[in-house]
């Protein structure tokens, strides 16, 4: 993973930014070589292809002109910087029985990116596919007019120009190719669905607001659970009463070896109750660790790793050793330790017989023959040890030893496809192993073996009752040998899931298996409140889709309930209230678990009564915007029963709520009008109900006034004082950022307040920029810089992270325009005004992810993401607002 300065990057994927150079760039090659830069239309413009096509059909693309503003879609010029090609289909959907069309489009300089989009029926019809993966000189796309979504007839391949470096052109082709053979439909097993409840940190208390990759693991003495990511070690208890003062306990117990967020990894030993935590420094196979034997109280270091581990992607797991071996003479624990690593391919464990005190030498698992990543180690009730891989040449696979990790065999499961994430295998209390992977990060597959995977049955899709058309992070744990369960997040949008302006919308999801993995029941557990929106980056380094990191990670109580944790990509009450159609993410790494608490479990001797209960809680969530309060909740847990309605209820002071509205079970928002008094904090409440009554309503939140968009909305407030310099430099002291939509124009308006501006200083900067999948380097800026002289300007531009080698470089600005209609003023208030079509055009409905205030006492072009100056002199910033925000965009036209 990258530790906080971002500064680590692994070799599966490098940010196209490195590699592609910048838009501006491209513009002035492009005016330098004029005669060259003027449109063609594709050549031909269209083909029809069938399924007794022999060749291929091929076309060539326009010459590079001016990337479209903002990078996207929807802002470029057709036959300038996006062309199409007409393909159509012919014949019936069963005439193309196990075929598809294979569509793909190359080119030759590394320093050009177009991506691709496939509309149906017309230009401005639906996407039914689309690739810009970015880092590479091809996008590809399959069409299969088996699938509803696909069909047959007319279809547009959109070609856009992302970036443009120097004069080049895309060759496009499309041909008849076989249907790959993914894995089948899961049976649908029957019978009560699994039910869950998503628990976050308390609002406001600092923890788990950088949970990225997170581990997760529970002490089946206690009852407590370990969650390890960036350099906090959260430990969580959980009530199933009704009305406590809080239902989850949060409390940060960090590891003394784990304050540099470096890989970090815990696991929980079931059996024995002790807890290990890692990290791995960068990129030396250097591993720190300790353990605790009573949930974080006390923590003990421990040697770490062996000395010849791997530099990358670390786990930790343990379990019975394996016969003839057992616990050593002396020791009070009963289990092995097992640490693994990656030596950029070749993968590296080490055993420990002490509890994980200390590590024996590493062995290779495997050298050429499996490439990519490894999952989690796991370990069986008979001390056989599996760490699954991704790619084991064409097939994902699991890698096997019997013999307690002296000797290691890769069985790969047959017809399966490498992914882009990490597989995952789960494992019963009769060594079943059920085998959870992305196929071919499409699919979320799952296979299970009897013989410690040598031989494979039940390889189904698990996600095809719900139309899943996209995976990433897959986890499975298993109780009984025949119940498994199956996390992964989801979307139902098909096409490149890490292109930059893919529309998706990821969601939680878990499949239950109660039959050894013939029939599975999935079930969306965050119907409305998605983990993460647009694109999900796997490809390592920089990019702003790379929010939740590499993976995320799920276990079992000692009840059979699975919990989930994993880091909620789209957190806050815009996400929940953003419809499905809109564009742009919060790009958050908020903690979260999402808990089992209804339905068969995965131990069957806990299963609880086959009967309807009252709801589980919603998670509430209000966002006040001038005189309305816009109240937003999760889908609850229906207690085995369809919900009804939710009731609202609204306070002025906290505890004082009463019944305010109460709407229909399907509703999932609710807006109070009611909400005038700007002085007033009001405070909201937001209960489930059901035939068996109304659940529990401890969920309050509170809102208080904070703007509109037409005057300012005030998306970050600031201490005084904070800034470097403190009171003494009350010109880069940020005090608050808002954002507005004035009516009569299409601009966005950012003010940043600071102390005071009486005295402007000299060769300095004051930024607002927030992430965007529009931007060629992943985030717009608005900006006001003095030279040395003291004379301010305004501009607008991108913000770019350079990888070189293996390491993130500093992020700079390039400016593309001057801020028109930009002022400040002495009493700090600097306003930025740009219009939205400078910035990737946004529309009513869409979010601004991720904006921050920042100052700089430098006017160089370097952006600092933290407040100490980098290992090259560069500036360091002066003062950033205290948290990233999101904005829900209104619209211009609301506003007189």
């Amino acid at each position: 993973m990258l530790i906080p300065a971002r500064i680590k990057a692994r070799t599966r994927g490098i940010p196209r930014q490195q590699l592609f150079g910048c838009a501006l760039c491209a513009l002035l090659a492009c005016a330098a070589l004029l005669p060259l830069c003027r449109a063609r239309a594709a050549n031909p413009a269209a083909g029809t292809i069938t399924p007794g096509t022999a060749g291929p059909l091929t076309w060539n693309g326009t010459a590079p002109g001016i990337p479209p503003t903002g990078g996207g879609e929807t802002s470029c010029t057709e036959g300038t910087n996006c062309d199409s090609y007409k393909l159509t289909i012919s014949g019936q959907p069963a005439d193309w029985a196990g075929k598809q069309v294979h569509v793909q489009i190359d080119w030759t300089e590394p320093g050009t990116d177009y991506d691709m989009y496939i509309h149906k029926g017309a230009l401005t019809g639906a996407i039914v596919a689309s690739s810009g993966n970015g880092g590479t000189t091809s996008e590809q796309v399959d069409l299969d007019p088996n699938r509803s979504s696909i069909g047959t007839g007319d279809f547009y391949v959109h070609v856009v120009y992302f970036v443009s470096a120097g004069v080049d052109q895309y060759h496009g082709t499309a041909f008849v190719a076989a249907t790959a053979q993914g894995p089948a439909p899961a049976p649908q097993a029957t019978g009560i669905a699994p039910r869950y409840e998503v628990y976050n940190p308390p609002a406001g208390s600092g923890l788990g607001l950088s949970s990225g990759e997170p581990s997760i693991g529970v002490n089946w003495q206690t009852g407590n659970v370990m969650f390890q990511s960036d350099v906090q070690t959260l430990r969580v208890s959980f009530t199933d009463a009704c009305f406590p003062a809080l239902r989850s306990i949060w409390v940060n117990k960090p590891a003394p070896t784990s304050q540099v967020d470096s890989d970090p990894i815990l696991f929980t030993d079931h059996q024995t109750g002790r807890t290990q935590v890692s990290l791995l420094a960068l990129l030396t196979g250097r591993s720190e660790s300790s353990y605790t034997d009573n949930d974080g109280d006390v923590w003990v270091a421990s040697q770490g790793s062996s000395i010849t581990s791997g530099i990358d992607h670390q786990t930790v797991g343990g379990g019975p050793f394996a016969p003839p071996l057992k616990r050593p003479a002396g020791t009070v624990l009963s289990n092995a330790v097992y640490y693994c690593s990656q030596d950029l391919v070749t993968a590296l464990c080490a055993r420990s017989d002490d509890g994980g005190e200390t590590f024996g030498p590493a062995v290779p698992v495997y050298t050429s023959e499996c490439g990519g990543l490894h999952g989690h180690v796991k370990v069986a009730p008979d001390g056989t040890v599996y760490l699954p891989n991704k790619g084991c040449g064409s097939n994902a696979g699991v890698v096997v030893s019997k013999d307690n990790g002296i000797s290691w065999t890769i069985q790969r499961v047959p017809g399966s496809t490498p992914s882009g994430s990490d597989p995952s295998v789960g494992i019963g209390t009769g060594g079943r192993i059920y085998y959870a992977y992305a196929d071919g990060d499409t699919k979320p597959a799952v296979a299970v073996s009897d013989d410690q995977g040598r031989t494979w049955k039940y390889r189904y899709d698990v996600g095809a009752a719900l139309g899943i058309n996209n995976v990433v992070f897959s986890d499975v744990v298993a109780g009984d040998n025949n119940r498994a369960a199956y996390a992964f997040v989801g979307t139902t949008v098909a096409g490149g899931l890490q292109g930059p302006r893919f529309a998706g919308v990821w969601h939680l999801y878990v499949a239950h298996t109660y039959d050894g993995g013939q029939s599975w029941l999935t079930v969306d557990v965050t119907p409305n409140d998605p983990v993460q929106r647009g694109c999900v980056w796997l490809g390592g380094g920089a990019n702003i889709c790379r929010n939740l990191l590499d993976f995320k990670d799920a276990t079992v109580d000692a009840q059979g309930r699975m919990l989930i944790g994993y880091a909620d990509g789209c957190a806050g009450g815009e996400c929940i209230q953003a419809q499905p159609s809109a564009t742009g993410n919060s790009y958050t790494a908020l903690a979260a678990i999402a808990r089992q608490t209804g339905g068969r479990r995965l131990f069957a001797a806990f299963d609880p009564p086959a009967t309807a209960t009252v709801p589980g809680m919603p998670a509430a969530s209000v966002r006040r915007a001038g005189s309305t309060a816009h109240v937003g909740w999760s889908e609850a847990d229906n207690g085995g029963s369809a919900i009804t309605s939710y009731k609202i209820y609204r306070g002025t002071t906290s505890g004082g709520e009463a019944l305010l509205a109460t709407v229909a079970g399907t509703q999932s928002l609710y807006d109070d009008p009611t909400a005038t008094d700007p002085s007033a904090v009001y405070f909201y409440r937001v209960t489930a109900v059901n035939a068996q009554g109304e659940s529990c309503g401890n969920n309050e939140v509170s809102a208080r006034f904070v703007g509109d968009a037409c005057n300012g909305f005030t998306v970050a407030t600031d201490p005084a004082g904070d800034n470097v310099g403190g009171p003494a430099t009350p010109q880069y002291d940020i005090q608050s950022l808002t954002v507005s939509e004035p009516g009569g124009t299409n601009n966005l308006v950012f003010r940043l307040k600071v102390g005071s501006l009486v005295a402007l200083p000299p060769a300095s900067r004051w930024l607002a920029f927030w992430n965007s999948q529009a931007s060629p380097g992943g985030q717009f800026y608005v900006a006001m810089t003095t030279s040395n002289a003291g004379v301010p300007s305004f501009e607008y531009g991108t913000i770019n992270t350079a990888v070189v080698g293996l390491v993130l470089g500093v992020p700079t600005t390039t400016k593309v325009g001057d801020a028109t209609g930009s002022s400040f003023n002495a009493d700090g208030t600097i306003t930025f005004v740009i219009a939205k079509d400078k910035v990737g055009a946004p529309a009513p409905g869409d979010l601004l992810g991720k904006i921050v205030g920042r100052t700089y006492a430098d006017n160089t072009n370097n952006v600092r993401s933290t407040n100490a100056a980098d290992s090259t002199g560069n500036a360091q910033a002066n003062d950033n607002t205290a948290s990233a925000a999101t904005y829900l965009l209104a619209g211009n036209g609301i506003c007189p």
